[in-house]
Formats: C-alpha cells, sequence, structure tokens
C-alpha cells in the first residue's frame, strides 16, 4: 500500500504539467487469480485481497479529489465472486489473512479470488450509495465480468512453470516466435476459444 500512497503523491506532484486536474475516468483492473499457496503482503494482507480490491480501494481514496464530479469509475470483478456467495458472502475472519493468522491451514486460492471478487462489487455499490448521498457529484459507478480474456492472469492454473513454457512459444505481442510453431499457436487459441469463449485484450476492453 506504500507503493500506492508514492504513485499517487509522484502523480499529483505533476500537476498540472503531467496529470490532469481533473480524472474524468478511473479503471480499476489490477488483478492476479487463484495463488496455489497462501502468501501475505508487506501489510499483512492476503495478496488477492490487497492486489484485487484493497489496492484499488485505497487508490481510488487517495484520487477522489482529482475526479470529475461526473466521472466514471469501473471495478473489474468477475463471475468467479459466486465462489464467495455460493458459502454465504464475505467471510471477515477470513478474507484478510486467507486462513488462519499464523500458518497456511483453510486457504483456498479460489475462495481468495471470489472474496476479492466480491469486494469489488460491494465497494463499487457502496461508492455509489455514498456519491448519491452527497448531492453534488453524480459519480457513475459501475463493476463487471469482461469474460475470459486471454492474459497471464491464468498462470497460477496451469502452473508458473507450465505458463512461462507455453507463453515462451510466442512473443510478448502473442505472435509465435518460431513460424513453425504457428500451428500450434492457432491450434491452442481456436481451442481454448471454442471451449471457454476467450476473448482477445481488445475484446475483453471493449467490454468495459
Amino acid at each position: 500500500l506504500t507503493g500506492i500512497r508514492e504513485a499517487v503523491d509522484s502523480w499529483t506532484a505533476d500537476q498540472p504539467m503531467n496529470f490532469p486536474p481533473k480524472i474524468d475516468l478511473l479503471m480499476l483492473n489490477a488483478g492476479i487469480m487463484a495463488l496455489p499457496q497462501r502468501e501475505l503482503t508487506e501489510d499483512g494482507v492476503e495478496r488477492q485481497m490487497q492486489s484485487n480490491h484493497l489496492g484499488h480501494f485505497l487508490l481510488t481514496s487517495l484520487l477522489a479529489p482529482n475526479l470529475s464530479s461526473d466521472a466514471r469509475i469501473i471495478s473489474v470483478s468477475s463471475s468467479a465472486h459466486q465462489f464467495a456467495t455460493l458459502s454465504g458472502g464475505l467471510e471477515f475472519d477470513y478474507l484478510w489473512s486467507g486462513g488462519s493468522t499464523d500458518s497456511d491451514y483453510g486457504f483456498n486460492g479460489w475462495k481468495s479470488y471470489g472474496q476479492s471478487k466480491l469486494a469489488n462489487i460491494y465497494f463499487s455499490q457502496e461508492l455509489y450509495r455514498r456519491a448519491q448521498e452527497r448531492g453534488d457529484i453524480n459519480w457513475d459507478v459501475a463493476s463487471l465480468h469482461p469474460g475470459v480474456v486471454q492474459t497471464d492472469l491464468s498462470r497460477y492454473i496451469l502452473g508458473v512453470e507450465n505458463w512461462d513454457r507455453l507463453s515462451g512459444l510466442f512473443g510478448n505481442d502473442g505472435e509465435s516466435n518460431d513460424s513453425s510453431n504457428n500451428w500450434l499457436q492457432d491450434g491452442v487459441s481456436q481451442t481454448l476459444s471454442s471451449l471457454f469463449s476467450i476473448l482477445t485484450v481488445p475484446e475483453g476492453a471493449n467490454t468495459h
């Protein structure tokens, strides 16, 4: 969280040269998914909850004075919030620590991801309510499920080594590093897209 505070201080210090006096759109999109083991940040918070929700909350709070009166604030959530709703909603004894405070007992990567995505939705709902209550701002606040987008968000599902091995076949732009591997790129993309309706990054962005 210190990094977020330092970043905002740096941005606003450059105002108005390199930072806009008013922000019309804030997109809260950073995230990680399904960690195989519990990880705590230096702030002592389960890593998915801090990356996917708490960091967004802090960033929005710090930038609030810079948001225009009709700003749009979008939280990228996920249909995976149902992992939390099916088990009864937010579990405050679990979500911040991801299990026991002194061990990994009870940690589940998908459960923590679902908790963080449900937190995105609740945050958007409460932010909108408070903006309406103030009366002097007309913020458009929403959360959404962008679909399954072709990014490295799924790297922990396959395992980092397997993901890196597969990604190594392609360049950073998704193009094959070897023309002989074009068949593999096309085959993987078509198979995954047919099974899971995977979107390209531009297609995913258009859902926002």
